[in-house]
């Protein structure tokens, strides 16, 4: 009876297992760098993680053809960057894209700290420091302002009006692709 309960449960976690319809990538390349300052050779290390994950669905997912054709799904891509070596302390990097716009802007977030902000015309667009409560302390093209991350991963930036009595409110679109 032992053996029965086993092997169903064994064939219902393999089932359960091949359910998972996702593509995903994942890359590492590593960099080594020797500085020779004339009196010490010092060693650092850089290391780049890529990781791209795409939803696998259907475009007549509930045809009968044998041949069914894949429908265009967003890509969610996570990079990270670690810095390691001599006398260096290690720091991790996280980059996420965003939208806003119809331009893309690059978020960097380093051992959570807070992030910075990089537009397509400037590479130092914005600083968003973190407030401990998941809310951030945000100095984004040359405004003051308050963020957070919404349940879809967007980047929502707030800020008051100059007369006080409002606030504008962007968000930035997570891209997946």
């Amino acid at each position: 009876m032992k053996k029965i309960a086993a092997i169903a449960f064994l064939a219902l976690g393999i089932s359960l297992n091949a359910q998972v319809n996702k593509n995903v990538t994942k890359e590492t390349k590593t960099t080594t760098i020797t500085v020779d300052n004339g009196k010490e050779e010092q060693q650092f290390v850089k290391t780049e993680k890529v990781k791209t994950e795409q939803d696998i669905k259907f475009k007549d997912a509930e045809s009968d053809k044998l041949n069914k054709k894949i429908a265009e799904t967003p890509v969610k891509v996570n990079k990270s960057t670690t810095y390691s070596g001599d006398k260096l302390v290690t720091t991790n990097v996280n980059t996420t894209y965003y939208m806003l716009n119809g331009k893309r802007y690059t978020l960097k977030g380093n051992n959570g700290n807070g992030y910075t902000m990089a537009s397509p015309e400037n590479s130092n667009y914005g600083v968003l420091k973190t407030n401990g409560d998941n809310r951030y302390s945000c100095k984004i093209d040359g405004k003051t302002s308050v963020g957070y991350f919404d349940q879809k991963g967007n980047l929502v930036i707030e800020t008051r009006n100059n007369d006080g009595r409002g606030k504008m409110v962007e968000t930035y679109t997570l891209l997946k692709k």
